[in-house]
């Protein structure tokens, strides 16, 4: 665009791709306990994996870690049993990019 009148004064399309995420983990984890999760993504700069129970709504996050640490990453499991999910999310605006579900259990 000018300056003068906001023309536009050329146009080239671009195509706008979502990145690949994969999570991977076991199906169950102990509340509290470490949880190993492999991951592919983009890792953005600020880029987390974080563990939540599944009624957690989008943008809040529990213990995480973030992906520049490498896969596997480590990441503590929410201390409430019951159906959770895993999420990989951004930190600008923390967006969840992708998610799986896990089932946090009880320590006996």
């Amino acid at each position: 665009m000018n300056e003068n009148g906001n023309k536009v004064l050329a146009r080239t399309p671009i195509k706008i791709i979502a990145p690949t995420i994969t999570l991977k983990s076991a199906p169950q984890a102990i509340a509290g306990e470490p949880v190993a999760i492999e991951w592919t993504g983009p890792d953005n700069k600020g880029d987390y994996i974080t563990i939540v129970p599944k009624a957690t709504e989008d943008g809040k996050y529990g213990q995480y870690a973030y992906t520049n640490s490498g896969s596997p990453v480590s990441v503590k499991a929410c201390e409430t049993a019951g159906p959770a999910e895993i999420r990989y999310m951004n930190e600008d605006g923390d967006i969840v990019l992708a998610r799986i579900p896990i089932t946090v259990n009880s320590p006996e």
